[in-house]
């Protein structure tokens, strides 16, 4: 096996994950966006930045180069800006990287063009000159696509310079949320090819003759979902790479065309999962995808076997991108003009010559990640990188139980096993089951979980790699053994709410996969283990609306406990878990000897949480016997990450 090659280069002055490269200009320059919106165009001949801003203010999604002095970034933010940066522009501009702390201004080049566009996709934008170029002298155009501003599953094509909506393509079909997009010119019109959350890919036309869009290819190669798609440099084909570990090559179809094209080309298991960033070079003979695994892997464009693997970075690779082979650069001794001076003859030629040369003519392949001096390792020991786990309090420690570990919906399956974090020494310690043949809880994620504070954990529900569950389960920490215990009353929900107090769980609130769940408390009694059912009316008057990912404690006011459900989300978002949908910023007491619900008010109506969802809450005790409620976090209804913290005193 031959050695893996090391980097030519590497260009570190981004804190945050590199997600979109693009070379520009004559192959000598590589732009670089960050997970935190900043944008550094590299100069190849000398391997240091040249320009340094901050376009967006949040991740960068795509970058891409457009004629020799304009370049296109999408951001996060809801912004999609095309930027004027000429070399003779980049004196004026800030060098100072994002890695490098300066109070000192970073200006931004002069901004041509700023649309307001759906980012909450995570899907970067696809661009290409019309079929139908302007005469010589007017102003050049460029048709960009993006995921539709209130249908996510939908597509909107932009016009430049206009800045106008040309055209919105509905899906063909149930297919989720638009992951990955190109815009291919075809026999005088256009094809639309798009990748989709469910794992399915299309080709749509758009006719000459009735300017409707036609579905000409639909193939659903993918389990999970794509995650990036490129086209074949001769237009006849492009290639996709999902969650899953397929990377598959479909047919680009002719326009006259009459039937709907339903099978791939070519599907390859390739047993690496989470390849994106997918780009072919510009001959065609290879491409190249970024994984999660930190690898970047090099196919052939032909046979679609790999090549190499390249591995140099720490933590995942979430962007590649090939410098172009076919055009050759202008000579050395040419009549080109560079910075003002007229390059001298072959044999006159300066070092700053070679060196743009020698960059203008390498076949680089950029791959990016986050600077290795960012990286902090962890303990040895320590529960692998998750979202949608759950985390319990008993004694002195934290309990958390799976979760998912990336964007597909598989759960972090540890066999039973439940990590303990103490924090008094900072350790993590896995807690296996004392005897593993015997039952235990699987994996899942959007679960709920609730402990008797003093021996005993109880998990409930959530999300496994498909549909819900209404299962309970509880583990003793000492005994280290699982117990099945009676599911609880349908439906199967995820986001849902448990709470322990006096012997029993409550349940309420969550997500059977159409509606939020509410207007029902359901009640776990563990000794006798059985259900009942509290009803009441989920208008919002006489008790809560119903809700979910919200969060459901028991706190001591006034010598009784009471059941406070507060927030959540009472409205889905179509993107699913990408997205926000409507949420609830209210705040419900019940009272649990009287069974009846309070809607509480607060003392200072200004200053208060605003509304959200996706959060964590939990009860403080103080020393006189009240308790509070503290409030962290979360999701806002403009899908923005929360980052306050709140304390809710009871009176």
């Amino acid at each position: 096996m031959p050695e893996t090659p090391h980097p030519r280069t590497i260009l570190r002055g981004h804190k945050a994950q590199v997600h979109a490269l693009a070379f520009v200009g004559n192959n000598d320059r590589l732009a670089s966006g960050d997970a935190e919106g900043y944008v550094a165009l590299w100069d190849l001949t000398i391997m240091r930045p040249t320009a340094v801003w901050r376009p967006h203010d949040n991740a960068i999604l795509g970058i891409q180069g457009w004629g020799a002095d304009r370049i296109i970034t999408h951001g996060r933010d809801h912004k999609l800006a095309v930027w004027k940066l000429a070399t003779s522009d980049e004196a004026n501009l800030s060098k100072k990287l994002p890695l490098d702390d300066t109070s000192e201004s970073r200006p931004q080049p002069w901004l041509l063009h700023l649309i307001d566009v759906n980012t909450m996709n995570f899907c970067a934008f696809a661009a290409c000159v019309p079929t139908d170029p302007p005469p010589a002298g007017d102003d050049p155009e460029l048709l960009l696509a993006v995921p539709n501003t209130l249908a996510s599953e939908s597509i909107d094509i932009y016009h430049l310079p206009t800045q106008t909506r040309r055209h919105t393509v509905k899906s063909p079909g149930q297919n989720g949320m638009v992951m990955a997009l190109a815009l291919v010119p075809q026999g005088g019109s256009l094809t639309l090819l798009a990748g989709y959350e469910n794992g399915v890919t299309t080709a749509m036309h758009l006719s000459a003759v009735s300017g409707t869009w036609n579905t000409t290819y639909r193939a659903q190669p993918h389990s999970q979902p794509v995650l990036s798609l490129d086209v074949s440099p001769d237009g006849l084909s492009f290639v996709t790479s999902s969650a899953d570990a397929v990377v598959a090559r479909h047919p680009v179809p002719p326009p006259a065309g009459m039937e709907v094209l339903e099978q791939p080309l070519k599907v390859v298991n390739t047993k690496h999962s989470g390849q994106q960033s997918l780009r072919f070079r510009d001959d065609g003979r290879v491409f190249a995808t970024g994984g999660w695994d930190a690898m970047v892997r090099v196919y052939s464009g032909k046979t679609m076997k790999e090549v190499a693997v390249l591995k140099w970075h720490e933590v995942g690779c979430y962007a590649v991108a090939f410098a172009g082979v076919l055009k050759a650069p202008q000579a050395a001794g040419g009549a080109e003009e560079r910075d003002g001076a007229v390059a001298r003859r072959a044999g006159e030629v300066s070092v700053r010559e070679r060196r743009i040369a020698h960059a203008e003519a390498a076949h680089w392949l950029a791959a990016g990640s986050t600077s290795s001096v960012q990286t902090i390792p962890a303990p040895q020991n320590a529960p692998s990188p998750r979202v949608g786990s759950s985390c319990v309090a008993i004694k002195d420690a934290l309990y958390l139980f799976s979760g998912r570990g990336g964007i597909a919906m598989a759960p972090v399956e540890e066999n039973g096993a439940v990590w303990r974090y103490t924090p008094a020494d900072g350790s993590w310690t896995l807690i296996t089951p004392a005897d593993p043949s015997v039952p235990f809880v699987d994996g899942r994620s959007y679960h709920a979980a609730t402990s008797n504070g003093v021996d005993t954990i109880y998990i409930h529900a959530g999300c496994p790699e498909k549909g819900r569950k209404a299962d309970l389960w509880s583990f003793n920490v000492e005994s280290r053994t699982w117990t099945a215990l009676p599911a609880a009353p349908p439906p199967t929900r995820g986001g849902t709410s448990i709470a322990f107090s006096k012997g029993k769980i409550y349940r309420m609130n969550g997500f059977d996969g159409e509606h939020e769940q509410g207007g029902a408390i359901d009640v776990f009694d563990i000794a006798q283990e059985t259900w009942s059912t509290i009803l009441f009316q989920a208008d919002g008057i006489q008790g809560p609306e119903a809700r979910s990912v919200a969060a459901l404690v028991v706190v001591r006011s006034q010598g009784k406990d009471l059941l406070v459900t507060l927030f959540g989300e009472r409205d889905p978002s179509a993107l699913g878990h990408a997205g926000a949908g409507k949420m609830l910023s209210d705040v419900w007491a019940f009272d649990i000897d009287h069974e009846i619900w309070t809607k509480l008010g607060f003392t200072d109506e200004g200053d208060t949480p605003s509304s959200r969802g996706w959060f964590d809450a939990d009860v403080a005790h103080k020393e006189d016997g009240t308790d509070a409620i503290i409030v962290h976090g979360g999701l806002a209804e403009d899908n923005s990450r929360l980052g306050d913290l709140w304390k809710l005193q009871f009176a």
